[in-house]
């Protein structure tokens, strides 16, 4: 976690100072790898420190920092704009957040301390994953997860402008996102404690197909309700997921599984955008790539249904 966060900050660092768009690709690349590295292993340390029967609440508070992270970007960045005189700035915001990112490492630094208790340095194979119940539905879903995020995440404030929304408004509805997903992980994640995981996961999955649909409507409470139940899926499908894997494995071998089908959640994500950057250059919206993400949710709930629940498994 200490490399991945020093690898996140001298990303963000190198992308404040990139001088062209190749080193702020490999900038990017960095950051995003070493941001890999951080969110790997952490749920897995996390359900370790408290047993199974919380598990769940603790992957869900971890996972919490992502949703404050997206909560306060927006804000911030329109206060460093401002700040700068230039609505368009973005070397500026690269260098707050390499701020924060060696604040959080000398934090760690700080606080966190080798564990004098290591259990040696055997590689486990990524065919760990395989041990785990469902795991094919599981990984399957995970894909199905990053595919509706992309659709609908990285393009929501563009589609609310594109519907007649200001620029502020679109940002603060992001913000709101940010919010619920604060809360999304530990909800879910304490509901998948005292539920089944797969049933939380279903519930999840429906949340997400119901959103995007309820944002193409013209109307700001409705629009308000699907971001608010997309942003609690953000951090409370994964945190499920987690879960489940945390179930079955600890230590080494969570964090193989889960890096597992991370991977296949990352390149899940190269299939969003393209296609719904795609659509909006030649529409002018997003709503077809919305109503995507909406039918693929839709088929991640349908997974959970064919789920076995574990004889073993700790939460009835």
């Amino acid at each position: 976690m200490k490399i991945g966060v020093t690898l996140s900050a001298l990303g963000l660092g190198s992308m404040a100072s990139s001088p062209n768009a190749g080193t702020l690709a490999l900038a990017l690349f960095l950051a995003g790898f070493g941001a890999a590295l951080v969110w790997v292993p952490a749920p897995g340390i996390a359900a370790a420190m408290v047993g199974p029967t919380q598990g769940g609440l603790a992957i869900g508070l971890v996972g919490s920092g992502i949703g404050t992270g997206v909560m306060l970007a927006g804000p911030l960045t329109s206060a460093v704009r401002a700040a700068n005189g230039n609505e368009f700035a973005w070397r500026p915001v690269y260098a707050l957040q390499a701020s924060f990112g060696v604040l959080v490492l000398i934090g760690l630094l700080t606080v966190l301390r080798r564990s004098n208790n290591t259990t040696g340095t055997e590689k486990v194979p990524i065919s760990v994953l395989t041990t785990v119940p469902n795991w094919r539905s599981i990984t399957l879903a995970f894909v199905i997860f990053g595919i509706t995020y992309s659709l609908f995440f990285y393009f929501l404030p563009a589609q609310l402008v594109a519907s007649g929304w200001s620029g502020d408004t679109a940002r603060l509805m992001f913000a709101l996102l940010g919010l619920a997903s604060i809360f999304g992980g530990v909800v879910f994640g304490r509901i998948s404690d005292h539920l089944s995981r797969q049933t939380t996961m279903g519930f999840g999955f429906i949340l997400m197909a119901t959103a995007p649909v309820l944002t193409l409507f013209n109307n700001g409470f409705l629009v308000i309700i699907g971001v608010f139940a997309f942003g609690l899926c953000i951090a409370g499908v994964p945190t499920t997921i987690g879960a489940m894997l945390a179930d079955a494995l600890e230590g080494r071998a969570f964090v193989a599984a889960f890096g597992t089908i991370t991977f296949a959640f990352g390149v899940a994500q190269l299939i969003g955008p393209p296609f719904a950057g795609w659509v909006g250059d030649r529409t002018g919206s997003f709503q077809i790539p919305f109503i995507v993400a909406s039918i693929a949710a839709l088929v991640g709930a349908s997974l959970t249904v064919r789920m076995k629940v574990p004889s073993d498994a700790s939460n009835p």
